[in-house]
């Protein structure tokens, strides 16, 4: 199994983030969650979802990478796709409403 460490780095960074927002408002001092034995048997349940997704997450993109590339007519819209989704995320965001 290839890992795209790409991949990985942008989960850690999220991690972290995440991690260093909380941190913030603890210090703060407006993040009044306090742990018993409810709640700490609700994070095991969203860590356990959460990681259940990450790995169907990682499942998923190995079966797409896996997959072959599919008739010519597939690949020219894909291609096309592909081409105006690069030009719509490079193009400069400014807009106004």
């Amino acid at each position: 199994m290839s890992v795209d460490r790409s991949l990985v780095r942008l989960i850690l960074v999220i991690v972290w983030l995440n991690g260093v927002h909380t941190l913030d408002h603890m210090i703060r001092g407006d993040f009044h969650w306090p742990l018993d034995g409810q709640s700490v048997g609700f994070v095991l349940v969203v860590a356990a979802i959460a990681v259940v997704a990450l790995v169907m997450g990682l499942q998923f993109r190995r079966e797409v990478l896996a997959a072959d590339a599919g008739t010519p007519n597939m690949q020219t819209i894909g291609a096309a796709v592909e081409a105006v989704s690069y030009t719509h995320l490079t193009l400069p965001t400014t807009y106004s409403v």
